[in-house]
């Protein structure tokens, strides 16, 4: 009698453990969760820093296509040397900014950076 209680208490047990992650209510999410989620806004971040910063060269390349005084030699030359001075910058800043998401985001990479090449920058300097 008392291992059909036993039987029956762990069967609600996994029952109600069932339930609790069905739910979302499993309040403990495992280190490999942790793991997927830390993943996730690090790719949504750099993958949204891209989009903001490539949007002028796009804008640029679809204005080169349809305005036809905006090239070199051109009517609006001066504006295309602008634009794509600019251009440039943003291409820059895109890559300045995803290096600190890295150092941020992932635990290897920053390792690695504080170990080889920071250590050798520093020693070399001194």
């Amino acid at each position: 009698m008392e291992q059909n209680n036993n039987a029956g208490s762990r069967m609600a047990e996994m029952n109600k453990n069932k339930e609790e992650k069905s739910s979302g209510k499993d309040q403990n999410p495992t280190k490999k969760e942790a793991k997927e989620s830390l993943v996730m806004k690090q790719s949504l971040m750099v993958v949204l820093i891209h989009i903001i910063f490539t949007t002028p060269r796009m804008l640029a390349s679809l204005f080169v296509v349809f305005e036809p005084r905006y090239r070199v030699g051109g009517e609006y030359q001066n504006l295309y040397f602008v634009s794509y001075a600019a251009i440039s910058v943003t291409d820059s800043v895109n890559a300045f900014v995803n290096f600190f998401i890295y150092l941020r985001f992932n635990s290897k990479f920053t390792n690695y950076f504080l170990e080889t090449i920071y250590e050798r920058f520093v020693s070399s300097v001194s």
